[in-house]
């Protein structure tokens, strides 16, 4: 299934897996190498810890140290529309537009894990999160935009005060349905679309409780995040925002 839209306002969508347990750099390798056939480009991330040491009596004998964490493998395409992530406990998978619709990206994520899977068996899942960021371009009526007549996620100012020039909104609301919560952040910003006013709809899920234990739980647990998340998504926007995406 494609997109609803011709044109979906996606910039970006990602699915992590987060693990209870820390993977061996041995088998994160053999995931990396058997999955880049799949992508062009193969990137070990070393991440670093900076420690410092401070004595209370000679201040001036402060060490600093600097250890090296266990890498990360991220594959990507040339052109990094599409990343793939496997870090010592975690897995992400990530498209950025254009969004090819929720058949293609998650068959992918399938591809990836059925090798997750081979290598490493079926390891204990303690978080599993679903993100997706919108940026919505709206048009000006005379000088202004007005956010409600698109959005009707946008903060309640006294009309006293006139028109907004930049806001930010984060709200996380209880999601029955998947086991956890939505973290939904919204604001001005930034478009390269002229004569346009940004705005950000990035709706971040997280599911908390009654974790998958096999593959077809966290398939099932998947599919239905996608469901809240388009189900948060239409609820908040209006036709009149549905117009500016719902054309070829």
């Amino acid at each position: 299934m494609k997109s609803a839209y011709p044109r979906p306002p996606i910039l970006e969508c990602t699915i992590q897996i987060s693990f209870a347990d820390k993977g061996s750099d041995e088998n994160n390798v053999r995931f990396a190498r058997t999955c880049e056939k799949f992508y062009q480009r193969f990137d070990r991330e070393i991440p670093q810890q900076l420690s410092v040491k401070l004595s209370a009596d000679r201040p001036a004998d402060a060490s600093f140290s600097v250890e090296l964490q266990q890498p990360s493998y991220k594959l990507s395409t040339e052109d990094q529309t599409e990343v793939a992530v496997c870090g010592p406990e975690t897995l992400v998978i990530s498209q950025l537009a254009p969004y090819p619709g929720w058949d293609a990206f998650f068959a992918r994520f399938q591809r990836e894990w059925s090798v997750f899977e081979d290598v490493f068996k079926f390891r204990k899942i303690s978080r599993v999160g679903m993100r997706y960021v919108n940026r919505l371009d709206l048009p000006p009526e005379g000088d202004v935009v007005r956010n409600e007549d698109y959005l009707l996620f946008f903060p309640s100012i006294p009309s006293q005060f006139g028109n907004t020039d930049q806001f930010f909104l984060n709200v996380t609301l209880r999601r029955p349905n998947i086991g956890g919560v939505v973290i939904i952040n919204s604001g001005i910003t930034p478009t390269p679309v002229e004569n346009r006013l940004g705005v950000l709809f990035d709706q971040d899920l997280v599911a908390q409780s009654d974790i998958p234990r096999d593959t077809a739980a966290l398939y099932t647990l998947l599919n239905n995040m996608r469901a809240e998340k388009n189900t948060i998504f239409e609820t908040c926007v209006t036709d009149k925002a549905r117009a500016l995406f719902a054309n070829d």
